[in-house]
């Protein structure tokens, strides 16, 4: 999918309207890649570069995901951000995650994400193997935590 170029707050984005993406630092590149998923027939999408990030969000830290669907943003950091990625990414919900990518499965079935894409140019094997097992966990999990 070509991209764009380029116990925490928490900051509900909400619904993915015009509306609601005016929140944001940026609504006209979020309501852009809403747009990029709808065309790419896609849930989410995992922003793992510190560019794109940054792009897309205003948040300036080092270590962090952005996980974007149709109707919810997210901005996935470790305790050493919270309160900046509170302060920089408004409009994006912040939560606290560790150094794996175990978090990702409860995020993916939150949002009923079956089908996200990633930045394949800068992910690791070992991150893309993990994102794969997410997918298939969430697939997995019962009926009403989707």
């Amino acid at each position: 999918m070509p991209l764009l170029p380029g116990d925490g707050a928490k900051n509900n984005a909400g619904e993915g309207s015009r509306l609601m993406t005016a929140m944001f630092k940026y609504p006209h590149r979020i309501d852009r890649l809403r747009a990029k998923l709808e065309e790419d027939k896609l849930d989410a999408v995992l922003i793992s570069n510190a560019e794109n990030r940054r792009y897309l969000s205003g948040f300036a830290g080092t270590a962090g995901w952005l996980f974007i669907t149709r109707s919810a943003a997210v901005l996935a950091t470790d305790f050493r951000y919270i309160e900046q990625a509170g302060l920089q990414a408004p409009g994006f919900r912040v939560d606290r995650i560790g150094s794996k990518l175990d978090w990702l499965p409860k995020l993916l079935a939150e949002h009923g994400a079956k089908l996200a894409g990633f930045e394949a140019d800068n992910l690791t094997v070992a991150q893309f193997d993990r994102v794969n097992e997410a997918l298939k966990e969430t697939k997995d999990l019962p009926s009403d935590t989707q």
